[in-house]
């Protein structure tokens, strides 16, 4: 009896080994035109190691500085940073259709942005709509989308209002990011500019953004709001602000679309950052425990606890282990891996991340990219 349940073991441990490895899991990186950077930039990833393998240029795109991925169409949706499109003092939003076996990019359209240098894309939940941030034009637009992926002509273009500092002096609005609420009922923009987060009601009948009542939320002058994360389960929202490196959060309410201020966290400690350092990126862990953020100039990725019940953030540590000026940063869908693009090295470093701790380790040697300034995975093979 033994000896049949010994062979039954072996023939399961081998059947278990001689299993296939999971496949790896394929990474989108959108980067700033130059002599070295053509578009977006396609790699595979180990997801035991997190080990990089480049392959390729997947699209040609100008100045792909931000990037999203629509899983349930399978396209990508890139900005392009410019000033001019078609004749208009306007930069352009492209859909890219993905090929599911070699995952390269195949253009199906480009539209207007409607104002210049836009910086930011996003989707809603049931991929309806696309949405995108005008940095220099200092406004929002909301694009319907079609059966097929591609963009219909935006709607009409939400232009942020000038602002007023601590000082009295008229600022200028800067859209830095805008995206939806898990409700799908509200997009909440950024204006870095204004130090104000606007909130729209989204009109699904009339496929429009409709200023909200009330239209926006100031934050501390001089904080710079920049991008936005909602908490998984939490109905909490969190904001980094890039001129006073740190993170507000929100209370929100989704059935009035209304945001409640919480508190402000420093991501780097008073005297800690040099005085050109910026904060970029901000993302929660999928567990829900952490909230990340990235800090220029000081090169680092700030990692935060977040207790949920206290609606607290409590700071973990400072990691800067080979990175160089950290626009952007993407967390893997397993949770274990943070992958930063390292803008001024031109390399992506990805660190091990502790779902009990958030203690981040580097993964091997960084992986050489062009002026990676965005990373975004692409949906599970369907």
């Amino acid at each position: 009896m033994f000896r049949t349940f010994l062979c039954l073991m072996v023939a399961v441990a081998g059947a278990w080994s001689a299993a296939p490895a999971a496949g790896p899991e394929m990474l989108y990186v959108g980067t700033y035109s130059g002599k070295e950077s053509m578009g977006i930039y396609l790699f595979a990833m180990d997801p035991a190691t997190g080990g990089l393998e480049p392959r390729g240029l997947a699209a040609e795109a100008r100045h792909s500085s931000f990037l999203c991925v629509a899983p349930r169409h399978g396209t990508v949706y890139a900005v392009s940073e410019v000033g001019e499109f078609e004749g208009q003092r306007s930069g352009s939003v492209s859909a890219f259709a993905i090929d599911p076996a070699t995952h390269r990019l195949t253009l199906l359209n480009r539209q207007a942005s409607g104002g210049t240098g836009p910086c930011f894309v996003s989707t809603d939940a049931d991929e309806a709509f696309v949405l995108a941030a005008n940095f220099g034009g200092g406004s929002v637009r909301m694009f319907p989308v079609r059966d097929d992926g591609s963009l219909d002509e935006g709607s009409r273009i939400q232009q942020h209002a000038p602002g007023v500092d601590s000082q009295g002096r008229p600022t200028k609005p800067f859209a830095h990011s805008i995206i939806v609420d898990p409700s799908g009922r509200f997009a909440l923009a950024a204006d870095m500019g204004t130090d104000r987060i606007y909130v729209y009601h989204i009109d699904r009948a009339a496929k429009a953004l409709v200023p909200h009542d009330p239209p926006v939320v100031e934050v501390a002058a001089g904080s710079g709001p920049r991008h936005l994360a909602f908490h998984p389960t939490a109905a909490v929202l969190f904001a980094i602000n890039e001129k006073k490196l740190s993170i507000t959060s929100f209370a929100f309410d989704a059935a009035r679309g209304r945001l409640e201020s919480l508190e402000t966290v420093p991501l780097v400690s008073r005297g800690q950052a040099p005085g050109n350092s910026t904060a970029a990126e901000v993302a929660v862990h999928p567990n829900g425990r952490f909230v990340l953020g990235s800090v220029r100039g000081h090169n680092s990725i700030s990692v935060l606890a977040f207790d949920a019940a206290a609606r607290r953030l409590t700071p973990v540590g400072n990691f800067t282990d080979t990175i160089d000026k950290p626009r952007n940063f993407v967390i893997d869908p397993s949770g274990r891996f943070v992958l930063v693009g390292n803008q001024n090295r031109g390399t992506i470093t990805v660190f091990r991340i502790d779902p009990r701790t958030g203690e981040m380790t580097r993964a091997g040697d960084p992986t050489p990219c062009p002026a990676p300034v965005c990373l975004r995975f692409a949906p599970a093979s369907r």
